[in-house]
């Protein structure tokens, strides 16, 4: 395995292995671990976007926020935030009690969270080459 030294290449590296994971936690049935993965794969792919840009990177969960950092640089990224807005409560949700969101999210629900983190990624692959 080839590993990366670009910041923007590292941060991609690391959204991918964090999609595999949702994958294979999914294929577990493990649909709580594997939503916040699939969170992480977006995010983390937005965050090689603002690296590449040289951009301060927000110590920031939501995608949205993070999103409109990189549409101030490159408006064809508004066509994620759907995307985006939809993965965002992950970071939190389904990780601790009392969320709001209840233990176990629908395998439907992880389904939608595992399309939008492929979206994103794919996007961010497509600028990044």
């Amino acid at each position: 395995m080839k590993i990366p030294t670009k910041d923007s290449d590292i941060m991609l590296f690391k959204a991918e292995r964090d999609y595999k994971s949702g994958i294979i936690l999914l294929e577990s049935e493990l649909e709580d671990q594997a939503i916040y993965h699939f969170q992480q794969a977006g995010e983390k792919a937005l965050k090689a976007i603002l690296f590449l840009f040289k951009t301060k990177i927000p110590k920031s969960h939501d995608l949205s926020n993070i999103l409109d950092k990189i549409i101030e640089l490159d408006k064809e990224f508004e066509e994620l935030y759907e995307s985006a807005e939809n993965l965002t409560p992950y970071s939190t949700a389904y990780r601790y009690m009392d969320t709001g969101f209840g233990l176990v999210p629908s395998h439907d629900l992880v389904d939608e969270a595992k399309n939008d983190s492929l979206k994103i990624l794919e996007f961010v692959k497509k600028k990044l080459k």
